[in-house]
């Protein structure tokens, strides 16, 4: 290619004539004129006409066949991202790219007016960038065997992997749901040390938002007012898209009503809308599993020798019963002992034996025992037994947790 732009610098146009119909096409006016424009020579312009055929000839499919055009010359074909590619593989050749703001900007466009339109975008631009990861002209090939620098490589990935990052967002976007089904957390309590990696990351991405408004040239007032906007504190105008109007002019009844395409780009989200919902129900109507992995709603059947019982426990979840639970802390606090002989006995918070050597607890006001794994979550919710709601004694000896079993 350096060669070819000798022939323009140079004046040599036709020293290699076929070398540069390979490279730019069949067109020799399209090459002569841009030997000129190389050489900056104005004023050549002879038969407008011609030109003009050159331009069709110039702008038809079969002008690029058997030339470099989309592999060397131009925009590089192989993915629906062309601008992306190309400028991959002018990094590649070592090419460094230079920060240019004009005024007007240029290369604007319109964005989609409609919701179905702007999936379809983003669909398209992610698959272009996926197309570009997983193809010959890859970054690591690029960095390995081409000049692209570690820096822009990794520049570059941080775009590329743009549309993988729908993945972990879907995952994250049903763990809440999941969460509130099985009643557990998956972020750290408030008193735990934990907090601070989620607090530092949040001051984090302020800031560097932050920084972003203000490097493009806005204020510190217009970033505060867009994170209001996005908590809910500012008011946002919400126009609904009416119906395209026809360009017959002739009337139609549904002027004004809105368009709804059905798509199966709303698959996903609406799936995620509705397992959201059910989590809410359940949430509300207390369908939960209790907390620590217990048993939810259901018979529970105690075989605790000498009576046999059947207890519901959703009869055992009163209000009362949850307000007066301890703190883990302090139920650790608490005695326990090792069993030192097979017990006829089920723990009915696992619904397993009572087994020798394991470690558990036992409520003095019953002498009902359990596993000390299962017991000690529900005593955060509530102080009685599981088994028969006899409140659960704090104030007691030591002696009769360790008595023989």
């Amino acid at each position: 290619m350096s060669r070819v732009f000798s022939h323009f610098s140079s004046g040599k146009v036709d020293d290699d004539y076929d070398e540069l119909l390979k490279q730019f096409g069949n067109s020799k006016q399209f090459i002569e004129s841009a030997g000129h424009a190389l050489r900056g020579e104005t004023g050549l312009l002879l038969n407008p006409s011609n030109s003009l055929d050159a331009a069709h000839q110039v702008a038809g499919s079969t002008n690029e066949n058997g030339s470099s055009w989309g592999e060397k010359v131009g925009w590089m074909y192989g993915s629906a991202l062309e601008d992306v590619l190309t400028g991959l593989m002018i990094h590649t050749r070592g090419w460094r790219s230079g920060y240019c703001n004009p005024d007007p900007s240029g290369f604007l466009g319109c964005a989609p007016s409609s919701l179905l339109a702007t999936m379809i975008q983003q669909k398209t631009w992610s698959t272009g960038l996926l197309e570009i990861l997983f193809s010959k002209n890859n970054l690591i090939s690029a960095t390995l065997t081409g000049n692209l620098q570690i820096r822009m490589c990794m520049a570059y990935l941080y775009v590329i992997i743009w549309g993988l990052r729908s993945i972990p967002e879907l995952c994250y976007a049903v763990l809440p749901a999941y969460c509130i089904i099985t009643n557990t957390n998956f972020l750290p309590k408030f008193q735990e040390p934990e907090i601070f990696i989620l607090v530092a990351i949040f001051v984090i991405y302020n800031m560097y938002t932050l920084s972003e408004y203000i490097q493009i040239g806005f204020s510190i007032r217009s970033w505060w007012i867009n994170q209001i906007k996005l908590l809910g504190l500012s008011k946002v105008a919400f126009e609904i898209t009416p119906k395209d109007d026809n360009d017959d002019g002739n009337n139609d009844g549904n002027v004004g009503k809105v368009t709804f395409v059905e798509s199966p780009f709303f698959v996903a989200g609406t799936t995620v809308l509705l397992v959201q919902l059910s989590a809410l129900a359940m949430s509300l109507l207390g369908l939960q599993s209790p907390l620590g992995g217990g048993h939810g709603s259901g018979i529970v059947i105690d075989f605790n020798f000498p009576a046999y019982g059947i207890t519901t426990a959703s009869s055992r979840t009163t209000t009362e019963d949850r307000l007066s639970g301890m703190s883990l802390e302090e139920i650790k606090d608490l005695p326990c002992f090792d069993c030192r002989v097979n017990i006829a006995s089920i723990c009915v918070v696992c619904l397993d034996d009572v087994h020798r050597g394991d470690r558990c607890r036992r409520f003095p006001s019953c002498n009902h025992v359990f596993h000390a794994q299962c017991i000690d979550p529900w005593l955060v919710r509530r102080l009685t037994c599981p088994t028969c709601r006899s409140p659960f004694k704090t104030n007691v000896n030591l002696d009769v947790y360790l008595d023989a079993v």
